[in-house]
Order: structure tokens, then sequence, then C-alpha cells
């Protein structure tokens, strides 16, 4: 019996459950790749088991080319990885002829990358709930990357996905970022790391990051540590409420869509979006409280 095109084979199944091992990063992942959210199988009680009803779905054809669709993104992910590497490469775009290549240029989606995370017993940041609000925002015209349950590990993305827009979900302090280990359990990510990371994609890939989005409270204490390494920074004084983080976010990226990407409108757009989250919250320390750097030399 030939097996149906669409499934993914055993190893395939195995090596998505072993990477996105939770439901929230796994749908994330899949809504990423243009899978139906209300298609998801939330039901499912283990990784195996969620991953062999995508299987199936896509089998009975709930998204065109999903196979290939799903593969592709993970293989970007993670190219080193033994199954990944085998798997369907994605599909190149169509072939322009030169006189249109301002048309291309033109039309280049901007790159977003989000890492979130929620580590045990830290508290809800409602990591799952921005991430969703930004890919929500971007109406599939900009090329945005989730990371839920995000590890120090994810920022090796940084140097493969080379970002415009690095966001980061999560807890605080006054001198580091509190990710999650493969367990779910907080570790924490020194600041000065973050920032000889980010230095070092900037020397090394000439990567210049337009805009650093820090999401977490006492963003402020950390924010100046960046203002060499992007082109603004956005963080928040103090204590960031949750709710309004998510709402802020996604008014943030709808906005953007409409504006260049300067820093001028950058900042526009951080103060726009603050204003809007106030209008439909009063919680007027989402205005009061934001913090916008432009790059220092």
């Amino acid at each position: 019996m030939t097996a149906d095109p669409e499934a993914l084979f055993p190893e395939e199944i195995r090596a998505l459950a072993d990477i996105y091992d939770r439901a929230d990063s796994a749908g994330l992942f899949l809504i990423g790749v243009g899978y139906p959210a209300h298609a998801l199988p939330l039901g499912a009680t283990a990784p195996q088991e969620y991953w062999e009803r995508v299987s199936r779905r896509l089998v009975d054809g709930i998204m065109q080319d999903g196979r290939r669709r799903i593969l592709a993104r993970a293989r970007q992910d993670y190219p080193y990885n033994r199954v990944f590497s085998r798997s369907p490469a994605p599909c190149p775009p169509p072939e322009a002829h030169a006189a249109d290549d301002h048309v291309a240029d033109a039309t280049e989606k901007l790159k977003i990358m989000v890492l979130g995370a929620e580590p045990a017993r830290r508290g809800d940041v409602r990591a799952a709930a921005e991430l969703r609000e930004v890919l929500d925002a971007a109406e599939n015209r900009l090329d945005v990357r989730l990371r839920p349950a995000a590890t120090p590990a994810d920022l090796t993305l940084v140097r493969r996905f080379r970002p415009d827009i690095l966001h980061l979900v999560c807890h605080g302090t006054e001198t580091s970022l509190i990710l999650e280990d493969r367990e779910g359990e907080p570790v924490s990510l020194a600041a000065v790391d973050l920032a000889e990371t980010l230095r070092l994609a900037a020397d090394h890939y000439d990567h210049r990051l337009r805009l650093l989005m820090l999401r977490s409270c006492d963003g402020d204490r950390i924010a100046e540590m960046f203002t060499g390494l992007a082109d603004v920074v956005i963080a928040h004084r103090g204590r960031l409420d949750a709710d309004c983080s998510a709402l802020f976010a996604a008014a943030f990226y709808q906005e953007l869509l409409e504006q260049p990407l300067t820093v001028e409108s950058l900042t526009a757009t951080a103060h726009i979006a603050a204003q809007d989250v106030v209008n439909q919250t009063g919680l007027v320390e989402i205005r009061t409280h934001l913090i916008v750097l432009p790059r220092t030399t």
C-alpha cells in the first residue's frame, strides 16, 4: 500500500514531538506555517499523539502542501537536526525578471522574531497571548517567527533568521531576563550575555537589528545596554501588566504595517500604540512608563 504523500513519516513525527513538545509551542508553530487554528488537536494527551493527529489532518487535506510547509519551517529553525535536514526544502519563489527587481525589494516582508517564556512558578506574563497578538496583527504581511517556551539556545536563531525586530516576552529583573529550560523551569539570561550575542551577530554577520522590544518588568534597568545594538529599543519602567502588554503588541504591529521602518516612525508607533492601550484600558502607566531609546554610537 502506497503511503499518502501528505502524511508525516514516523521519524518526522518523533522529531517534531521531541522539539515541539507542548501544545502551546506546537500550536503557535503550526499557525505560523498556515495550519488552521480550529484544527489544532487540543485534546491530545502526549506530544506523539498530537503530531500523529496533525499528520492525519494533513492527509485529510486540512492545508495545501502541509507536510512540505511544516518540515520546511522546522528545517529552517533546526538546520542541523538529522531528520529535518533530509526534509523537503522550501519552495523557491518564482524567478523575477531583472526589470522587476525593484518590485521584489519593495515587497520584501519585515522579519520579526518573538521569543516568549513563561516558566513554572514565576507568575503569568501571558506570553502565548502576546505571541498570538503579533501573529494576528501581521496579516500575512510580516515574516514572523514565534518561539514560545523560549530557552537561551533559541538565541542562535538571531544569526540564522536575522530578524529586523527581536521581540522578547518574559519576566525580567534589574540585570537579566528569565527564560525556560527544556523542562519549563526558569533559567536566568544575563542582559550582558544577550547584548554580547547581539553584538557578535552584528559584527560577524553584518546584521542590523532595527528594533529590540523588551516586554518585561523593569526593562528600563537594562534597556540602555542595547542602544548600540539596535536602531530603537522599547522597554517599560517598573511592573508591566501582562494583558496590556499583549494589547500593546497588537496595536504596535498593526500600526507598523502602515509606516516606513525608520527611527522616527518606530518611535512614533510605540507612542501611538501605548495611547491606544490607554484608551482601551485606562491604564495610563502603559504610556507614562514607556521607554523608547534611539541608537547611540
